[in-house]
């Protein structure tokens, strides 16, 4: 946008109560500012890959492309701050964001386990880096997601509906600072008790119990969960390119007056629509674009 003319400098002369919002790969400053860069690239550096996957396999990357997620709504969050803002001061202002701040705003505390405590954390496959008994367990017909030991009282609970009691008792297990230090202890007991069952069983067990568990699920399979249908989490569009089909909605949660998604556009329709009518000193500049291929 700076080669065009429309950076924000530029831009905040003709109109200072404008807030600008931009996202790159690795920002407007720094070694990597000028490379491209890509979800992977920011999983990476961030150090998010590193603690994804299991131990014995190397770094692992998330299965979706989630900075350009993170990034993208701590962008729209930022602007409706600077938004805010303007409204009691005037100011307009930049917003900087990029895909790698958005991967080491999602590292939560493991960066200051690390500085403050000397804690290097790494992959630890389906167990919570938080507790010693949350975990993805097999049983006899696929796998289930299970947390055991967020309380105490949790565990106490747990215990009992699997029929371990005795682990109450025992001070190995009985604090959640002890369960902590066993924890691949604990896997190989909840491991044990759900892998002869089957989905079903385990999820009936432990919804006796109100207890959090759900069966682990593909990801076409989520539109029948009811929080999705509630939710309207999808919703039917169609496109010039492709057939009716279902698919996620970028909906938002407000009541008043939700979001719907109308399907995507023809290439290059949106960009024509929005440009039809350009103000008047653009004109010359919008011909000029379009002689050099920039849209």
């Amino acid at each position: 946008m700076e080669r065009l003319g429309l950076g924000y400098e530029d831009l905040k002369q003709v109109n200072p109560r404008l807030v600008y919002a931009s996202i790159t790969a690795f920002g407007q400053s720094g070694p990597y500012a000028a490379q491209r860069g890509y979800d992977m690239l920011a999983q990476a550096i961030s150090g998010y890959m590193s603690i994804t996957g299991f131990p014995e396999h190397p770094p692992t990357r998330s299965g979706q492309s989630i900075s350009d997620y993170y990034a993208g709504m701590l962008c729209a969050f930022s602007i409706m701050s600077a938004l805010h803002y303007r409204d009691r001061s005037g100011k307009g202002q930049r917003i900087d964001l990029a895909l790698l701040d958005s991967l080491l705003i999602a590292l939560d505390n493991l960066g200051e386990r690390y500085t403050v405590g000397g804690e290097l954390l790494t992959r630890a496959g389906n167990v919570s880096f938080a507790g010693s008994s949350s975990g993805v367990y097999p049983t006899t017909d696929g796998h289930v997601a299970v947390v055991a030991g967020a309380s105490n009282a949790v565990w106490k609970r747990f215990c009992e509906l699997i029929g371990r009691a005795d682990l109450v008792r025992d001070p190995g297990f009985a604090t959640a600072a002890a369960r902590r230090d066993r924890r691949d202890e604990i896997a190989g007991i909840i491991h044990g008790w759900t892998s002869g069952r089957s989905k079903a069983e385990v999820v009936d067990t432990l919804t006796a119990g109100a207890f959090r568990r759900r069966p682990s699920t593909t990801s076409p399979r989520w539109s029948p969960i009811p929080r999705c249908r509630r939710a309207r989490c999808s919703s039917r569009s169609t496109t010039p390119s492709t057939d009716r089909s279902r698919r996620r909605a970028r909906r938002s949660s407000c009541r008043r007056r939700p979001a719907r998604s109308a399907g995507s556009p023809a290439a290059g329709r949106a960009q024509r629509g929005g440009l039809r009518r350009p103000a008047r000193p653009l004109r010359d500049d919008l011909a000029r674009w379009r002689e050099a291929g920039v849209i």
